[in-house]
């Protein structure tokens, strides 16, 4: 996964990762399952504080765009609404 962040941008940092994040979910660029990088390692590449990184995963699981409780897997995953809703009748 490759984003970027303005520094010059008077948007803060986290809702750019969490922007940029977010589209590509929606988008479909980033499947279902996928696991997102760590927060240090994302917070190491674009050279932020790792809170940041939580921070903007933070709203993403939220969103319920992500989750960080998949069964027998750690770490965060890109999910939907849609798709969690539908496995909820199965």
């Amino acid at each position: 996964m490759r984003i970027s962040i303005d520094r010059d941008s008077s948007a803060p940092i986290y809702k750019q990762i969490e922007g940029k994040i977010r589209n590509k979910i929606l988008n479909n660029e980033i499947a279902y399952g996928t696991r997102l990088p760590s927060e240090r390692y994302l917070a190491s590449v674009l050279d932020v504080h790792r809170n940041t990184v939580i921070k903007a995963y933070k709203c993403l699981v939220d969103q319920e765009l992500v989750s960080c409780t998949l069964p027998g897997r750690k770490g965060y995953f890109a999910v939907s609404y849609t798709h969690l809703r539908a496995h909820e009748t199965d």
